[in-house]
């Protein structure tokens, strides 16, 4: 049985494609992630910082 070599690059670009789709998801994911992180984490010094002023705390 012989190779059809188109195919077999069809099939190529479609392993590329979906390889590229998940890269670019996983890349937003992280960017989403780590922007998330970052404002959780101020609001959580505004609260501590926050409530040790209430407390008479510096």
């Amino acid at each position: 049985m012989p190779f059809d070599l188109s195919s077999i690059l069809f099939y190529v670009r479609v392993a590329i494609a979906l390889l590229g789709a998940f890269i670019a998801a996983l890349w937003l994911a992280l960017i989403i992630w780590t922007f998330r992180d970052r404002v959780e984490l101020e609001c959580v010094r505004f609260v501590r910082h926050h409530r040790a002023g209430q407390r008479g705390e510096t």
